[in-house]
């Protein structure tokens, strides 16, 4: 399986493409940043970030699937700027909406923390849960 995963350098997207990798997927993996030194064999690299359509159209076009762990704020900071989360994420992600839309081969699998989303609860929350975002990055990852 091809898959193209957007955020590679992150904590979780450069774990990802490790565990994928060894998995025998064929891992593309997609990050703003230069390419990292450790990626392994047979990984491609595209630095790009997740709105550039000339780079990412022709990766997402022959991909099963792309995950995207791509965000620019935390709970922190976009409290503090609740424009950031419009501009650093909710616009770009919409651009990359866009593109996968000329896709059709390629799934999109968005990955966000629970926490950030959910109600409180004690019990085990899962994707029926009651959707209460406690911030504006929850916000915007609902």
């Amino acid at each position: 399986m091809r898959i193209a995963v957007l955020g590679a350098r992150g904590f979780l997207g450069h774990r990802l493409v490790h565990s994928l990798s060894r998995a025998g997927h064929d891992v593309i993996a997609v990050s703003r940043g230069p390419e990292p030194a450790d990626l392994p064999a047979g990984t491609r690299y595209v630095q790009a970030t997740i709105d550039d359509g000339a780079a990412l159209e022709p990766v997402l076009a022959t991909s099963d699937y792309a995950i995207d762990l791509a965000w620019d704020t935390t709970p922190g900071t976009s409290q503090r700027q609740p424009v950031l989360e419009i501009s650093a994420n909710v616009l770009p992600h919409a651009r990359l909406i866009e593109i996968l839309q000329r896709c059709e081969r390629c799934r999109l699998v968005f990955v966000s923390s629970g926490g950030a989303i959910y109600a409180e609860s004690n019990s085990t929350l899962d994707e029926s849960s009651p959707i209460a975002p406690r911030s504006y990055y929850g916000a915007a990852k609902y």
